[in-house]
């Protein structure tokens, strides 16, 4: 049986199918839409996606443009249309052909289609050709795929995080959260460390395996590593190299930190809840 975890839970979800075409061409677009949004959002664009707009043209003429969005990068201003079409046969070559015309008319970045029944050759083949991308509607994101990106983006550093402040380690096999428990004390402790090479020398210092690595928190990874900790009803530490206080080996000195503290202090996203909220006869997930 597959040990319960987070790393599960995303793979159920990332690999959940996508649902079947929508009856209506405007569920169609408000489906289309939506997942463009979340993806934005997930990539950490703060960018609203636009649906049934008008677009001038270059000569001032009013084209309709299903959904559209916009988007900053390096400086650039990227604008992008997505026709949708909720049609039972493959799309022919003529509609990409008039798709192309309409991005070209408005000076658009890139257009994509999305069409619920496929596509004709001439029309794949006039697309890769003229820098216009064209998606079956199975191969949209399920509801899942995209609860799981987000997830894992909320949840789960990844080895280019940088800590903001704080750093930990992380169990890279099921995403679990490294601290210690203290069976006769019932006290978990979860251990926080203000630079890489800190967390580094902790690994080697306590001998621990490679599913062990560190990784930086981002002000989001903070978050859901504090509730994930209020599950467990842990106590914060944050750990300091003992040569500060004259302490040789290379040890740590662990400082405590209040909850509160840890929040008021170092968290700037939206509001936590005020109390831990501690899950009732709790797993060991915490590990030494």
């Amino acid at each position: 049986m597959t040990r319960p975890s987070m790393k599960t839970l995303l793979d159920i979800l990332s690999t959940s199918p996508s649902s079947s075409p929508p009856d209506k061409w405007q569920d169609l677009e408000s489906y289309v839409q939506d997942v463009y949004q979340q993806l934005l959002d997930i990539q950490g664009s703060k960018t609203m996606v636009a649906r049934d707009v008008q677009i001038s043209g270059r000569e001032g003429s009013s084209y309709q443009i299903d959904v559209y969005y916009e988007f900053e990068m390096a400086g650039i201003r990227h604008r992008v249309a997505v026709e949708c079409k909720n049609r039972s046969r493959p799309l022919e070559r003529d509609s990409v052909l008039a798709f192309h015309v309409k991005i070209h008319e408005c000076c658009l970045s890139h257009g994509v289609i999305v069409s619920s029944g496929g596509f004709q050759k001439g029309a794949r083949e006039f697309a890769e050709k003229n820098n216009v991308t064209l998606m079956d509607y199975s191969k949209l994101p399920s509801l899942g795929n995209l609860l799981s990106r987000r997830l894992a983006n909320a949840v789960i550093p990844d080895e280019d995080t940088i800590g903001q402040p704080f750093w930990t380690l992380f169990n890279v096999e099921d995403y679990s959260p490294y601290g210690q428990i203290h069976h006769k004390e019932e006290i978990t402790s979860a251990f926080l460390f203000l630079s890489r090479t800190h967390a580094q020398r902790f690994i080697k210092a306590q001998n621990l395996d490679k599913r062990w690595q560190v990784r930086g928190m981002a002000n989001r990874h903070l978050a859901c590593y504090i509730l994930t900790c209020d599950a467990f009803n842990a106590r914060y530490f944050i750990a300091r190299p003992g040569y500060a206080a004259g302490v040789p080996d290379n040890r740590f000195l662990f400082d405590e930190i209040k909850r509160n503290d840890l929040i008021n202090d170092f968290y700037e996203g939206t509001n936590l809840p005020t109390e831990a909220n501690t899950a009732p006869g709790y797993p060991l997930i915490f590990q030494k």
